[in-house]
């Protein structure tokens, strides 16, 4: 069941947000879920500027607004500029008046054999985006990608050991119910994604009002 609702969830996320620069963007109903997916419990290390600063949980989630990203620090394209979009659209949607609620950028490693503690940090202070780098066991991080829909897999060493790994280069909107949303794929434009995300937001306040 896991699986198929991994490929499920997979397959809905990697639809872009926006199509060719002259056409417009997607419908809201394209990028979100068509039921909000619920996140049960993981468990994985959270890195920050101390390193390592304990376990993070599915209790991390609740009570906020998360925007998560699964990648690894030898990306040769997609993970840098997505961070740089994910850093945009929290310094978007913090400027609107409107946004009052607490908002956490989260990149999970899919390569922790390369990703130690140490290189995550770095990684992630150099992007200078203020998210929050989780690592831990391949099953580990397995529990959680699983839940979330997102396939990951690493290719062949090169004669230097080096090797990529595919990956869906989605962010993911997690509610503070810890659900997941709705996720953003090539995110060209933060400004429309902000904007979603807010449209998104004011939905779920909507529901809980309700």
């Amino acid at each position: 069941m896991l699986l198929a609702l991994g490929f499920f969830v997979a397959g809905f996320l990697l639809l872009p947000l926006l199509e060719e620069d002259n056409r417009p963007a997607v419908s809201l109903e394209r990028i979100k879920l068509p039921r909000p997916q619920p996140v049960k419990d993981f468990s994985l290390d959270a890195i920050d500027g101390n390193v390592n600063s304990g376990a993070y949980t599915r209790d991390r989630l609740l009570n906020q607004w998360t925007l998560m990203y699964f990648g690894y620090t030898h990306c040769p394209d997609v993970c840098q500029p997505t961070l740089a979009v994910m850093a945009e659209i929290a310094r978007r949607l913090r400027a609107a008046p409107h946004w009052t609620a607490k908002l956490e950028l989260v990149f999970v490693s899919v390569d922790p054999s390369r990703d130690t503690p140490t290189v995550l940090r770095d990684y992630l202070d150099a992007a200078e985006a203020n998210v929050v780098g989780l690592r831990g066991s391949e099953k580990q991080i397995a529990i959680l990608a699983q839940q979330v829909g997102i396939m990951y897999l690493a290719g062949p060493a090169n004669q230097q050991g080096g090797y990529l790994i595919d990956h869906p280069a989605t962010i993911l909107l997690i509610d503070p119910s810890a659900e997941l949303r709705a996720g953003f794929a090539f995110p060209r434009d933060a400004a429309r994604v902000a904007e979603v995300v807010s449209e998104i937001a004011q939905e779920f306040e909507a529901e809980q009002e309700g």
